[in-house]
């Protein structure tokens, strides 16, 4: 059996934001027109009506293609591959929704930064139908209709552990084809990739966040550079004393991400900017609350974490007067 005939359904992306709309490029360019899901009627509405524009460096402006729709107008137990690309916040309430549309081959994709939502997943659906997606490209939101690829790293697929089914394996697999003009590459075992990165953004998003400037700053900046590498510090502490085989150094992996993206603004300071919640929780703050667990005492994490909880506060606030 081939790997396309493991989809028992449509391909669907959920949450069409800068993540969403890249893979969904992605996905055009391998021939596929997935079924794009939004909260509500209005919004899918909006979404048909002016469509999501990407602009990708060296090749223009593309429109990206597939059926924008709602959860109700879904058939039932119709998605077999669904890639869940919404904030991590939100993870939970786009999971309560999805079992009607869900099959019992169906395989969902969990594209967060962070701790937490692969976790979430495998509760609804069980480890041998989750992979990990760890993305390594760079995005903005310029609007609800315009996103911008900034810069493309290498990404990973795959699931979160050895001792699944060889199906998995060979999904995970066909995913990595179906993104491959994006620099998806799988691999057997993913949560050593997801540690690297947790590492990376653990360090860049809060550090920036706070400063309110690019990420050139970690590696430009003595000072911020010394925020920065302690807090992945403390994530590969945290990850060895789990017993996590970590591919990379986490503080290498920052370092480098850091020179490469000098030009980017974060996710979590564009979030901040817009008052917008941070998904700050599940980086910092589960470095924290997993760190306890085995002993470690993250303090960095800790306290970069409750800051950029007090920046969400602060800006939030100022928005709403």
């Amino acid at each position: 059996m081939i790997a396309r005939d493991l989809i028992k359904g449509s391909v669907a992306v959920i949450g069409v934001g800068a993540v969403g709309s890249i893979i969904t490029y992605a996905l055009n360019e391998a021939d596929i027109k997935p079924v794009l899901i939004h909260r509500n009627a209005r919004v899918a509405e909006l979404y048909r009506e002016h469509g999501v524009k990407v602009e990708i460096p060296s090749e223009g402006e593309r429109i990206i293609e597939g059926l924008h729709t709602t959860y109700d107008s879904i058939q039932p137990g119709s998605i077999g591959l669904a890639f869940i690309c919404v904030k991590a916040y939100n993870v939970r309430n786009v999971l309560s929704k999805l079992p009607r549309l869900l099959n019992k081959d169906s395989i969902l994709v969990m594209c967060q930064n962070g701790l937490g939502s692969t976790e979430l997943a495998e509760k609804i659906v069980g480890p041998n139908n989750v992979l990990q997606a760890i993305i390594g490209f760079g995005a903005n939101r310029v609007s609800r209709h315009e996103v911008r690829l900034t810069g493309i790293g290498p990404s990973y697929v795959g699931p979160k552990c050895k001792g699944v089914p060889s199906t998995l394996h060979a999904v995970a697999k066909h995913v990595s084809e179906l993104l491959r003009v994006i620099n998806f590459i799988y691999v057997d075992e993913s949560e050593g990739y997801r540690w690297v990165k947790l590492g990376i953004n653990a360090g860049i998003n809060p550090v920036t966040a706070i400063l309110g400037v690019k990420n050139g700053v970690v590696s430009d900046d003595a000072y911020a550079r010394s925020v920065a590498l302690a807090a992945a510090n403390e994530v590969k502490e945290v990850a060895i004393a789990k017993g996590v085989f970590l591919p990379k150094d986490p503080a290498n992996a920052l370092l480098s991400v850091a020179r490469n993206t000098a030009e980017n603004y974060s996710s979590m300071l564009q979030d901040v900017r817009s008052g917008r919640r941070t998904e700050v929780d599940y980086i910092n703050g589960s470095v924290y609350l997993e760190g306890l667990k085995v002993g470690r005492a993250c303090l960095v994490n800790y306290t970069l974490w409750n800051i950029v909880k007090s920046l969400e506060r602060i800006r939030s606030r100022s928005m709403t007067r």
